[in-house]
């Protein structure tokens, strides 16, 4: 009788350990973390060395976005970026440090230290932009192409 007692509490044993194995097997990469949230555990990728900011926890769902950049939720859809804004029915988001603009019927977005502007009928986008004797100077950027509008971010895994 009591070897069966060993026997059993052998093979729970095994089965604990199998378990751990299989779940250890499904570690993260170098790059990701887990992130608790409602008491699910939900696996975020980071190219950062450190987490960051983390995840955020969004209408219901888990959102991990890139480095320095967050989630907001704007018109009825979870986007991520950088300072994302809603402008003229769409939502943009700029590059780190950029911001968006709407210009002569168009959204523009520029970088870091830059600024668009409507110079003799086109949009410039780059700093210090000037117009001298006939034509547009910027000590850096150029003309600009309209901003494409962002795409809503996608939930990350659950577990």
């Amino acid at each position: 009788m009591e070897m069966s007692f060993i026997t059993r509490d052998s093979l729970i044993f095994r089965i604990i350990l199998l378990l751990f194995l299989l779940l250890g097997s499904k570690a993260a990469k170098a790059d990701s973390f887990y992130q608790i949230v409602n008491g699910k555990r939900y696996l975020c990728t980071e190219q950062a060395p450190q987490p960051g900011p983390g995840c955020s926890y969004i209408n219901g769902a888990v959102y991990c976005p890139g480095p320095g950049q967050t989630c907001e939720y704007i018109n009825g859809q979870v986007y991520c970026g950088y300072d994302c804004e809603y402008i003229n029915g769409r939502v943009y988001c700029p590059q780190q440090g950029g911001s968006c603009e709407y210009i002569n019927g168009q959204v523009y977005c520029s970088s870091l230290g830059q600024s668009c502007d409507y110079i003799n009928g086109r949009v410039y986008c780059g700093a210090n932009c000037e117009y001298i004797n006939g034509s547009v100077h910027c000590s850096s950027g150029g003309a600009a192409s309209p901003a494409l509008p962002a795409r809503p971010a996608t939930p990350s895994r659950g577990g």
